[in-house]
């Protein structure tokens, strides 16, 4: 449907705006990269909004380790 919206040179520029590895980064370190960063905001999203003992200051955590994720995975 993009591809009839805008002209060719538009959408193959913009690649249809889908997102890239950077220069460097191959798929399988991609991949391994993403596992672990979303291990770590599972295991903030258990450890604070499941857990029935946890102190319910869950925003803060949470927002944090998304925070950390984009930092550390982002580019």
């Amino acid at each position: 449907m993009l591809k009839a919206i805008f002209a060719e040179a538009v959408w193959k520029k913009a690649q249809l705006g889908t997102p890239t590895l950077a220069a460097g980064v191959t798929p399988q370190v991609g991949i391994f990269v993403e596992a672990i960063l979303t291990f770590f905001l599972v295991f903030a999203v258990f450890g604070t909004a499941v857990d029935t003992n946890a102190p319910r200051s869950v925003d803060s955590e949470i927002g944090l380790t998304i925070a950390f994720d984009i930092l550390m995975g982002g580019r």
